[in-house]
């Protein structure tokens, strides 16, 4: 199960899942008011925020510091910081 396939699977999803906001924001209408409206974007919202706060916690709590091998094998050179670079260009 790669990144790519995880990433190709949520983005129907995200998609399929903002058909489901009516569900909790009413339409507008002559026996909707504004304060329930208000109330139903409200919850909307914090449904949202508690799924990205609960995503952003998982990734925190899994996410390696390094990864297990190198990505190439030009990353285990040792660089040169950025002013050393600098001076070494100009020279």
């Amino acid at each position: 199960f790669s990144v790519s396939a995880f990433s190709q699977v949520l983005c129907p999803m995200g998609s399929g899942g903002s058909f489901l906001q009516p569900l909790i924001v009413h339409a507008p209408g002559n026996d909707t008011s504004v304060e329930e409206m208000t109330h139903d974007i409200r919850t909307l919202m914090i449904i949202e925020m508690s799924i990205a706060v609960g995503l952003f916690m998982l990734v925190v709590v899994y996410f390696p510091s390094a990864p297990p091998s190198p990505p190439s094998p030009s990353s285990t050179v040792q660089r040169l910081g950025l002013g050393e670079g600098y001076l070494k260009i100009a020279k």
